[in-house]
């Protein structure tokens, strides 16, 4: 049986080829969008797969409704805590966003309608344990740059989807966006597998005889077709394809309708054998011509399915490259997590030795260190305090005499010849005139008055 992809990147031909040996299993969409358009789990739903789709806008909400009875469709945002948010609906687009700066960027770019509204919040993790008994075989998000609130939000030691595909770049953008990222879905026993120019893709540890069949990119050996109903520009050629072969078609039926019309109308009128001959061979012509045409079509289709397949491979020369810049930044960033999980490791045992019997056990003789302390030094600074105020007063006074002799001339001339005879004290009050108290008084003659008094 022909696998038929609905997604924008073919993500769900990786996941087909990873996956298709589990029979009916279950998947989880974060940001579903559309039940068709651009959906990786609409070819899974239709083989009889079954799962969780969340959008939180009413428009795809009602849609996943209508089209996919037997899932659960829950009208959500999910993220890292429980509660309310404002939600930025960027209309009629799968751009919407609990990120202001993000929607509102794409409402300027394209000229989209905006429109805010508050939505409830919930973690992943209280959906799954409401509604998930079995495995996860695959969990898919897109949320439009709140990716990593999602991962916050969810226990990866609880609930361990085999595959996980994140959308890894800047909402609209190639640029990358994926340390933190990648620090929790590895530090939560998750191999990072390959990146497809928009998702990343995790596999748990524990189902990593998986990790092969998503090595290469998708591929003729795949056997699958588009179905014409995507964004990307694969699907929009298959859809100009076919919809040009089905008006050739149409007007294929509308013509044959009135060459039997006509082979009736000639009946009744009783045209003679050779004219009805002659006039079925004009239209069996141009049934040919049409024919021609319908062929000439296909080939077409056949060289644009040419076309896909040649795009593929030099994808996958890209992905190569790409894959060696990746390890490199792999090693710097396998650092970075080993020095993250360091600290995680002694925090934690900071913690022990918080909730150990020694720590509780010392509590009351580090409160009476404190105690002491606290009892012998408030006094010891008093006393000090007090025994220092005549000199800080006696300071005050002369700085103040100081600064009323200087601002003097006549005065500190008679002063300066009687201090003049005891050096020791003239030497201090010296000190004292160039100190930062007698300074403050902003003399205009405080150069003068320093000459004066090295004289």
């Amino acid at each position: 049986m022909t696998f038929i992809s609905y997604a924008q990147n073919f993500e769900d031909v990786m996941l087909h080829r990873a996956l298709k040996d589990v029979d009916k299993g279950c998947y989880i969409d974060v940001g579903a969008h559309d039940p068709v358009n651009d959906s990786v789990t609409k070819a899974f739903y239709d083989v009889g797969w079954r799962g969780i789709n969340i959008e939180p806008v009413n428009e795809w909400f009602e849609r996943l409704q209508q089209d996919r009875p037997d899932d659960i469709n829950l009208q959500f945002a999910v993220g890292g805590r429980e509660g309310e948010a404002d939600f930025y609906e960027v209309i009629g687009t799968g751009l919407s966003t609990m990120d202001e700066s993000i929607a509102k960027r794409h409402a300027k770019k394209h000229g989209l309608a905006l429109k805010i509204y508050k939505v409830p919040i919930i973690k992943l993790t209280t959906i799954c344990e409401k509604h998930i008994e079995a495995d996860i075989h695959f969990l898919k998000i897109d949320v439009e740059g709140t990716e990593l609130s999602v991962l916050k939000g969810f226990n990866l030691k609880k609930f361990r989807p085999w595959i996980i595909v994140v959308e890894s770049t800047l909402p609209g953008t190639e640029k990358q966006k994926f340390k933190v990222l990648d620090a929790i879905l590895l530090a939560a026993d998750y191999e990072y597998i390959m990146f497809d120019g928009l998702n990343r893709f995790y596999i748990a540890k524990e189902h990593a005889k998986l990790k092969k069949r998503l090595m290469t990119p998708p591929n003729v050996f795949d056997g699958f077709v588009l179905s014409g109903t995507g964004s990307s520009s694969f699907h929009i050629e298959v859809a100009n394809a076919q919809q040009q072969y089905k008006e050739i078609e149409s007007q294929a039926q509308a013509l044959t309708i009135q060459v039997n019309r006509q082979d009736e109308k000639l009946h009744a009128n009783g045209v003679k054998e050779k004219e009805l001959l002659l006039s079925l061979s004009e239209k069996e012509t141009k049934l040919q011509e049409i024919e021609s045409q319908a062929q000439a079509l296909t080939t077409q289709v056949n060289r644009q399915d040419e076309k896909l397949h040649a795009n593929g491979v030099k994808e996958k020369e890209l992905l190569l490259s790409l894959s060696e810049k990746e390890t490199k930044l792999q090693e710097i960033e396998s650092q970075a997590q080993g020095w993250w999980l360091e600290s995680e490791r002694l925090n934690t045992e900071l913690q022990a030795v918080y909730s150990s019997k020694s720590w509780w056990l010392t509590w009351p003789l580090r409160k009476l260190v404190q105690f002491i302390k606290w009892f012998f030094y408030r006094p010891i600074q008093m006393v000090i305090w007090l025994i220092s105020i005549p000199k800080r007063l006696l300071r005050w006074i002369l700085v103040k005499l100081i600064a009323f002799v200087l601002n003097r001339p006549a005065l500190r001339a008679e002063i300066k010849q009687w201090l003049i005879k005891y050096p020791r004290i003239y030497n201090k009050l010296q000190l004292l005139a160039h100190s930062r108290e007698v300074k403050s008084k902003k003399l205009k003659e405080s150069d003068v008055i320093q000459k004066d008094l090295v004289k």
